[in-house]
Order: structure tokens, then sequence, then C-alpha cells
């Protein structure tokens, strides 16, 4: 199980929330609009595991 599963009194406990920050290559990152009109990211994550 996971410690991070929020419940009412964790939620209490937790205040702050730091912002994080991921960035990719350009080649990895593309955008595309649904059928609604909303703008969304594609994020490829290569597999460093090939055999």
């Amino acid at each position: 199980m996971s410690d991070n599963i929020e419940t009412p009194a964790n939620a209490e406990k937790e205040t702050k929330r730091d912002d994080i920050s991921i960035k990719f290559s350009k080649k990895l990152a593309n955008t595309f609009t649904d059928k609604e009109g909303k703008e969304f990211v594609s994020v490829k994550i290569p597999n460093a595991d090939t055999q």
C-alpha cells in the first residue's frame, strides 16, 4: 500500500506543497487538441531497459 493516500487526517497534516517541474526534450512532448477544444500535452518516456 502507498503511504501517499490522502485521507482527511493526512490532509490536515500537509499544509505546504511545492511545485515540481519536469523538463523533457521537445522530441518527447507533443501537443494535441481533443474533440472539445481542450489542449493537452502527450509525453513519451523512453524505456531505458531495452534488451
